[in-house]
């Protein structure tokens, strides 16, 4: 992999949004070949993991990278995505249309009301394309857990991934 989120992170080549910062590189199937291929089966050999309790995700790009595998690898039982930057570009058009291919897993999708509130470029409409993510995956995923919480991109950080965290272990029966 590249160790850059830019590129891992993101599905397919895309402009940068502002000027001077780099473009988006797109290599996010490589990544997840990295991470669901030679990772994954090297942590499996060297630990005993509970297979029906993987979970994959993150913040930001990172929860865009984890509802993008949804649709190209089925190796985790549970995708999470916290202010997922369903804003880039083609996405939601992607989500549409695309087959899924991990209609088995658990699925949690947050996103804040107020993300993008003061920026002028395509961020400023973050809730408007969180939102359509959210109603193509509902259909999907009728069990998913989907939240718009009243905050923006980067208030609540700690609180999000505990509100995750709770509702996963009483998913997996955690205790």
């Amino acid at each position: 992999t590249s160790k850059n989120r830019l590129d891992d992170y993101t599905p397919w080549k895309a402009s940068a949004l502002r000027e001077g910062a780099p473009d988006f590189g797109g290599q996010a199937n490589a990544y997840h070949g990295h991470l669901f291929g030679g990772l994954l089966d090297k942590l499996r050999s060297l630990y005993r993991l509970d297979e029906d309790r993987l979970a994959y995700g993150g913040y930001s790009l990172g929860g865009l990278a984890a509802v993008y595998s949804l649709f190209s690898f089925d190796k985790v039982s549970c995708i999470f995505s916290i202010c997922g930057s369903f804003w880039y570009p083609d996405f939601t058009t992607y989500c549409k249309d695309e087959r899924v291919k991990n209609l088995d897993c658990l699925l949690y999708l947050q996103n804040g009301q107020t993300e993008g509130v003061h920026h002028t470029n395509r961020l400023a409409q973050a809730p408007a394309y969180a939102e359509q993510i959210h109603t193509s995956l509902q259909k999907r995923y009728p069990t998913g857990q989907f939240v718009f919480d009243p905050y923006g991109h980067h208030e609540q950080v700690a609180e999000r991934f505990l509100a995750f965290s709770n509702w996963l272990s009483q998913k997996w029966k955690i205790e």
